[in-house]
């Protein structure tokens, strides 16, 4: 059984550790606050981030960087783009090139205007360079932790990389396609929330269907044209990272 370490204790990081754990995976969850850790593990579910979920007890929570990635083979990144860079500085020296890292993180850091999977490597080169896929597309924590059908796309150039994490991280509800763009997955993850901002602000104004479906189809353009210009895939767009988050 090989070992999953899930960085970041949010909706997100609880909803991926308790899709694993269904896999009868060890799963080892890392989660920033202590105190949070002690009532994860004293009630059985994430209170604050993910609440009313059960989280299976195979499920190891832990604020212990250590105990989470000792002897890990994936470790999947699911912490907020702004704290991105500062959590894996302060995970490096656990880390390893024998490793697979996974960013299950929407978003660009501000300060550097780089996609996550380029932080990961910014971070960890000067000690080894990092085998980096991406997995995004259209999921909402609660529904994945409650086991309802999802269907993502795992990212990377390296092709046994991504075959590899299709089957391993794939569930009978929680589906995985393959697609060697990088690239356009991530920053197709990252700018379709500015379109789904200004989707909400069409609805609460009352606006209508016509200004809605005009926006979703001119942001997908606009998002197209951005993935072409940084040497991303047209065709990702019309998947599960493109289209398939946006709606």
């Amino acid at each position: 059984m090989i070992p999953i370490a899930i960085v970041g204790g949010g909706g997100w990081g609880t909803a991926l550790a308790i899709t694993m754990a269904r896999l009868e995976r060890d799963v080892r969850l890392w989660v920033y606050e202590p105190y949070l850790v002690e009532t994860m593990i004293a009630t059985g579910e994430n209170p604050i981030y993910l609440p009313s979920v059960r989280i299976p007890p195979s499920v190891r929570v832990s604020n212990s960087v250590e105990e989470v990635l000792a002897g890990v083979q994936i470790v999947i990144l699911a912490v907020p783009s702004h704290v991105y860079r500062q959590v894996l500085s302060h995970i490096l020296p656990l880390l390893n090139g024998d490793m697979w890292f996974v960013s299950a993180t929407k978003g660009i850091e501000n300060e550097t205007l780089m996609r996550m999977s380029e932080v990961i490597a910014d971070v960890a080169r000067p000690r080894f360079v990092p085998c980096i896929a991406a997995i995004s597309g259209p999921t909402f924590a609660l529904e994945v932790a409650r086991g309802e059908p999802t269907a993502l796309v795992v990212a990377s150039p390296d092709e046994s990389l991504r075959l590899y994490l299709q089957r391993e991280l794939s569930a009978p509800r929680f589906r995985l396609y393959t697609n060697p763009d990088l690239i356009g997955v991530e920053i197709s993850a990252a700018v379709k929330n500015i379109i789904a901002i200004a989707a909400g602000v069409v609805e609460g104004l009352g606006l209508g269907s016509n200004p809605a479906a005009a926006l979703i189809t001119r942001g997908l353009a606009e998002m197209t044209r951005l993935v072409v210009a940084c040497g991303g895939r047209r065709e990702t767009l019309s998947g599960l990272a493109g289209l398939g988050d946006l709606v």
